[in-house]
């Protein structure tokens, strides 16, 4: 009988420690989360952004191409200035996409991981709570025997 309730209080006390693991897996999974979608929204910014340029500098492309823009050296010259600026940004925005990609594919990754560590705390939890009631049944059933035998 004394084993019996030295048991129950082990698996008082891992229900316990599941729990708080629990919480904190559950806890960093969201935290993954929020940081996964973020990092789909900096990417989804950043496309945005690059598509935006692209289209300016097709919209240059064909202002240049008017025969009245040659008509002032000045204007060419601001046109090709920006054409420049463009073709930067433009270049400049497409590398740290590359680099906004592999930040989502990480953030993805320690999504998966913080979601298996969170399944796998509740697995357990689900586990101890399933031995601690049948070690309780036990210790009440034989709380009765013994209530009826004396």
């Amino acid at each position: 009988m004394h084993s019996s309730r030295k048991q129950l209080n082990r698996l008082g006390n891992l229900q316990k420690l599941y729990n708080t693991r629990i919480i904190v897996s559950e806890a960093r999974y969201l935290e993954m989360k929020r940081k996964r979608d973020e990092s789909a929204q900096n990417l989804r910014e950043r496309e945005a952004t690059i598509s935006g340029l692209k289209q300016e500098r097709t919209d240059l492309f064909r202002y240049l191409e008017k025969p009245q823009i040659a008509e002032t050296p000045y204007r060419v010259e601001r046109m090709h200035a920006r054409r420049y600026w463009l073709e930067y940004d433009l270049e400049k925005d497409e590398y740290y996409m590359a680099m906004d990609r592999q930040d989502l594919e990480e953030a993805e990754s320690n999504l998966l991981q913080a979601r298996h560590e969170w399944m796998r705390a509740r697995k357990h939890q689900d586990l101890v709570d399933q031995q601690y009631a049948s070690k309780l049944r036990d210790v009440s059933r034989s709380n009765d025997r013994r209530e009826t035998e004396e």
